[in-house]
């Protein structure tokens, strides 16, 4: 029997049984899983988990059926009304995006540093999506597809995914744009927005073709290319 003792984010949860708890936690050692927190529902006085709680946990169990043994709540990250569209974007976006089980240290920190500063950084989001892409083996190279040429930035690109950046047939984003969005310089007029339809792509493969229900919530980017939804500009 397996044993395990990990700081996680919790991501979801829903009822199981009577009086416990399905939790999806993405864990700092271990990737994504899954486990039980029993009897916290009901007239239990125990503590439930709950989303954007970062937490100290033991766990126990075969690799498919986890049981938390402990569990020691570190902080709830707290996010303002107009700030949970995007926290939950976050999290939804791991929850398609990873594999249960599959580890990928670098996803841990960046989505609590995401998710701590989407109220101080208006371009958290992006700077995440970018740090998933990379963490997940599909990070852009800002290069030719077919050449492997520098991208030019008077000709317009388009971005396929798995394949890379292709001369557009039709509208395209001028190179001059991507080269922007390659040095995150999000800040220059039109640049997130770009980035933002750019990451959209990319992740595509990651996280299927159905829209996440997170990104219905959160309100597009202006045509000036700042969002008008606090930290996903």
């Amino acid at each position: 029997m397996a044993r395990y003792h990990d700081q996680a984010l919790v991501l979801k949860t829903n009822p199981y049984r009577d009086t416990s708890l399905l939790v999806s936690l993405l864990t700092r050692e271990h990737g994504r899983l899954t486990a039980i927190q029993q009897g916290v529902r009901g007239k239990s006085k125990k503590q439930p988990m709950a989303p954007f709680q970062v937490v100290e946990l033991g766990l126990v169990g075969r690799s498919s059926l986890l049981t938390v043994s402990q569990v020691d709540i570190s902080h709830r990250i707290e996010l303002s009304p107009e700030l949970l569209p995007s926290g939950f974007y976050v999290l939804e976006l791991i929850s398609r995006a990873t594999h249960e089980g599959a580890v990928e240290q670098g996803i841990f920190p960046a989505a609590v540093s995401c998710l701590t500063s989407l109220a101080s950084d208006r371009f958290a989001l992006r700077r995440f999506e970018r740090c998933l892409l990379d963490e997940l083996g599909y990070g852009l190279d800002f290069v030719e597809a077919d050449s492997g040429e520098l991208l030019d930035p008077k000709m317009q690109y388009q971005y396929v995914a798995e394949a890379g950046f292709l001369p557009a047939k039709g509208e395209g984003t001028l190179g001059s744009v991507l080269a922007k969005i390659a040095a995150e310089h999000y800040e220059a007029r039109g640049i997130a927005g770009a980035a933002r339809k750019l990451y959209q792509t990319a992740l595509i493969p990651l996280i299927g073709p159905e829209p996440l229900v997170s990104r219905s919530l959160l309100q597009p980017e202006s045509p000036s290319g700042s969002s008008q939804q606090p930290g996903e500009q």
